[in-house]
């Protein structure tokens, strides 16, 4: 096999999905500025990535989830940072629900989530 049409083995089906999940993931920071102004959680430029909804981060949360599923430590890892990015992310996402009141967050303590974020 040459090296033009060596195989590469990664946890993510395409390049698309590579970069949708990392460009949420990337962004999640923003989603939560200041969680007392504003609870809509979405910008007022459409096709900004300001313009990520909590339910963007959740699926990118997932998506890591996948990926971890897929991945095999000799074959095809997670990267590193990735799997960070995608375990941060989901705890800004649990804190802002915890933080709102949301449903969520009657399973959820704050000391758990301070917890979490000592071991991020």
């Amino acid at each position: 096999m040459t090296d033009s049409t060596r195989m590469i083995c990664t946890p993510w089906r395409d390049e698309e999905e590579w970069s949708d999940t990392l460009r949420q993931l990337l962004t999640a920071s923003t989603l939560f500025k200041s969680s007392t102004s504003s609870r809509s959680m979405k910008s007022e430029k459409e096709g900004t990535p300001e313009s990520l909804t909590l339910a963007d981060l959740h699926r990118s949360v997932q998506m890591v989830a996948v990926w971890r599923a897929r991945s095999d430590v000799s074959c095809c890892p997670l990267p590193h940072a990735i799997d960070v990015m995608g375990n941060l992310a989901e705890l800004l996402m649990k804190d802002y629900l915890y933080a709102t009141g949301s449903s969520f967050s009657q399973s959820l303590g704050s000391m758990e989530i301070r917890l979490a974020y000592s071991s991020a």
